[in-house]
């Protein structure tokens, strides 16, 4: 099986999705974190150009447990749909998709093994101060995918594209309009 990023882009280059794509016994496996479900459909359906293949929303039957530093998938059993490398967080990272009905099965065998479960402000936190932009929130249709990264979501060589235009010039000419980036400050505060 493989595993990469994949964005749905706009006519203007614009981010309208940002997938993790996991391709597993004859399908694709399709996530993304966040955003308007109905809007990033329509977005992907826009790259639909065989009649054989069909979009189907399971969101509401599966759910993506992020994990670090857990290698022992093997003990969660059935349980787990599948996994994708994901460095959200930290270098090893892993999202694993599971069904919403084994969801707190696989929380509790989690935190048997001494995992923590981070709070949503925790979370963000670790993947701000990592420079790990995330969509919709740093990545979005306001944005140029190259202004926000991930470029491994954008394959240069792959033929023509929805968006492709405004990419592949912005990267000819080497220099973006703007650019997310992540600053580091270090403030005193006098009594």
């Amino acid at each position: 099986s493989q595993e990469f990023l994949g964005a749905a882009l706009s006519p203007q280059g614009r981010t309208e999705g940002l997938f993790a794509i996991k391709s597993l016994e004859g399908k694709f496996i399709l996530y993304c974190d966040a955003g308007e479900r109905a809007e990033v459909i329509k977005a992907f359906s826009r790259y639909k150009v065989a009649d054989r293949v069909d979009i189907i929303d399971l969101s509401d039957q599966y759910a993506i447990v992020h994990l670090t530093g857990f290698d022992a998938l093997g003990e969660l059993g059935d349980k787990i749909l599948t996994s994708v490398k994901r460095h959200r967080i930290s270098q090893n990272g892993l999202d694993i998709i599971v069904k919403r009905e084994n969801l707190s099965d696989i929380k509790n065998a989690l935190q048997a093994k001494g995992l923590t479960e981070l709070t949503n402000l925790e979370f963000e936190s670790l993947r701000i101060s990592r420079g790990n932009p995330q969509f919709p929130i740093e990545i979005n249709s306001e944005s140029i995918i190259l202004e926000t990264g991930p470029a491994e979501a954008v394959v240069f060589g792959k033929g023509c594209y929805v968006g492709q235009e405004v990419v592949e010039r912005v990267d000819s000419i080497g220099r973006l309009p703007k650019m997310l980036i992540r600053l580091k400050t270090k403030a005193e505060f006098q009594k």
